[in-house]
């Protein structure tokens, strides 16, 4: 029982019998610290003067603690690391080559569906407008479409499936 009642007031920081060591032991720590951002932030400023951008990145990615890591790294078909630049540069070539012209199967069918649109999601349509902007090259504000959804639905859902049999819209005068 004893024990533990030292050990908790040792890790008391109110015990005046354990701060003065503490503060012994802290300020040659806070010293050192001092002394080594001191230091470094003069080679910086040296290399900064010197207009030496290399050893001042050198230094900001040693003090910053990050890991180097080979970002241009490329690897072939069998996962190995390409080391020489002209294979790389030939690996990058294939790869965007292979994103740009991509093979299509022409066999494929297209899942769309082709069912013309109802009345009923002409007018959701038409609710879902916003807003004080214009829905059209007209300029008119989609209130105006909204105030009168139900006698523009009809109108409007006969000129979209004409279009659609079309497959061509007239451009309105």
């Amino acid at each position: 029982m004893q024990l533990s009642a030292q050990t908790s007031r040792a890790k008391s920081r109110t015990d005046a019998s354990f701060r003065q060591p503490r503060r012994v032991k802290a300020k040659p720590a806070r010293d050192y610290r001092q002394k080594y951002w001191s230091e470094i932030s003069n080679f910086m400023k040296q290399a900064s003067s010197v207009g030496d951008s290399r050893i001042l990145y050198q230094i900001i990615r040693q003090v910053s603690g990050k890991s180097s890591t080979l970002y241009d790294s490329a690897r072939d078909v069998n996962g190995d690391f390409i080391l020489d630049n002209s294979a790389k540069v030939d690996c990058w070539r294939e790869h965007i080559k292979h994103l740009l012209n991509p093979e299509f199967q022409s066999s494929l069918a297209c899942a769309v569906s082709c069912d013309f649109v109802s009345e009923c999601g002409v007018a959701d349509a038409m609710q879902k407008l916003r807003n004080k902007k214009a829905s059209g090259g007209d300029g008119k504000p989609a209130e105006i479409c909204k105030s009168c959804v139900d006698s523009l639905v009809p109108w409007l859902h006969e000129v979209i499936g004409q279009a659609w049999r079309d497959g061509k819209a007239e451009r309105a005068s």
